[in-house]
């Protein structure tokens, strides 16, 4: 089944509708996304100490424009994760630190294979703010383009 996962935010255009994170295509993840494209994404801002989850379509970009586009806005550093030989979640013999790779600054350098972009286009979104005087909650859902404000019991 659908397995929780904990990524980072790359990406977002609140006015499209969607946001973006990026990933090893190797990882499990992406076959998950791949058989089951509905995705639950949860996020909590404590500053706001507001917690937001999103419910969307995810697609997998791999090789094409958007996850070229990704790829040359990915730092240097950040790109030397995808060049692992080892897949992600792959068991290891013995406990081992895993060394950062070289920055890499070629566009055309072979981790470029193994990075992939997860777009992810938002269809509801459920709000909750926390407040010691009382919680408030509401959902957001598109509907003919527009978002709807339904508030909602927290």
């Amino acid at each position: 089944g659908p397995q929780l996962r904990t990524v980072v935010l790359r990406s977002s255009e609140p006015a499209a509708h969607w946001v973006r994170f990026h990933t090893d295509i190797r990882s499990p993840k992406v076959e998950e996304v791949r058989r089951q494209p509905r995705v639950a994404l949860l996020g909590y801002d404590p500053n706001l100490r507001l917690q937001v989850r999103m419910d969307a379509i995810a697609a997998v970009h791999h090789k094409d424009s958007l996850a070229k586009q990704g790829w040359e806005r990915t730092p240097p550093h950040s790109r030397a994760s995808y060049a692992s030989k080892r897949v992600p979640g792959e068991a290891l013999k013995q406990d081992v630190v895993h060394h950062a790779h070289a920055p890499i600054h070629d566009l055309e350098d072979p981790a470029y294979n193994n990075y992939a972009v997860i777009h992810c286009a938002i269809e509801v979104i459920d709000l909750l703010e926390l407040d010691s005087d009382g919680h408030r909650r509401g959902t957001l859902v598109r509907a003919g383009g527009e978002w709807c404000w339904q508030p909602v019991a927290p």
